[in-house]
């Protein structure tokens, strides 16, 4: 196999992680408007900061050799949240 046929061959893979990731995320996205809508409802304020160090505590304990790449992706994700909650 030719290293661009290789090329193509991985990008076909990351091309159907994308689709994953995308299928989760918007799971996600429904998940943080549920949590948005009881909030509201409860007076609650949509920035809760001790659920977001758990989030980013819980990264750096489980994945400290690739933390640094994943926070600022969840630091994308958690901000997307916070804004479907308002």
């Amino acid at each position: 196999m030719s290293q661009v046929s290789q090329i193509q061959t991985i990008r076909e893979k990351i091309d159907s992680v994308n689709k994953q990731l995308i299928s989760l995320l918007l799971e996600r996205k429904q998940h943080s408007k549920d949590i948005g809508n009881i909030k509201k409802q409860l007076n609650i304020p949509v920035y809760d900061s001790t659920r977001e160090k758990n989030i980013y505590d819980s990264l750096k304990a489980n994945y400290p050799e690739d933390y640094d790449y994943l926070k600022p992706i969840f630091e994308a994700i958690i901000l997307s949240s916070r804004n479907v909650q308002h």
